[in-house]
C-alpha cells in the first residue's frame, strides 16, 4: 500500500490472495489543504479481480467528494 499524502496520489492497495466474501472500498476525505478554490474533488477506483489469469475482470468508480471528513462508499466487491 502506497500513501501519497503530498499532491494527488495515487494510492494502491494489493491483496494477492482473498477469502469469498463481500469486501468494501470507502474513501475518507481529510480534506484539500485549503488550496482548493472552485475545484471538485474526485475518487477514481480501477479494481482489477484475477490479475494476470483468464478471469481477470476490470471494473471502474467515481465519487465525488464534498465535505473534508466525509467518509464515502465506493462499492461493494464481491469474491
Amino acid at each position: 500500500l502506497d500513501d501519497i499524502v503530498q499532491g494527488f496520489g495515487p494510492e494502491r492497495f494489493s491483496q494477492p490472495t482473498t477469502q469469498q466474501g463481500s469486501y468494501s472500498i470507502q474513501a475518507h476525505y481529510y480534506g484539500n489543504n485549503g488550496n482548493r478554490l472552485e475545484a471538485e474533488t474526485f475518487v477514481h477506483v480501477t479494481v482489477i479481480k484475477y490479475a494476470g489469469t483468464a478471469q481477470e475482470e476490470t471494473q471502474e468508480f467515481d465519487v465525488l467528494l464534498n465535505d473534508a471528513g466525509e467518509v464515502a462508499n465506493i462499492a461493494t466487491i464481491n469474491f
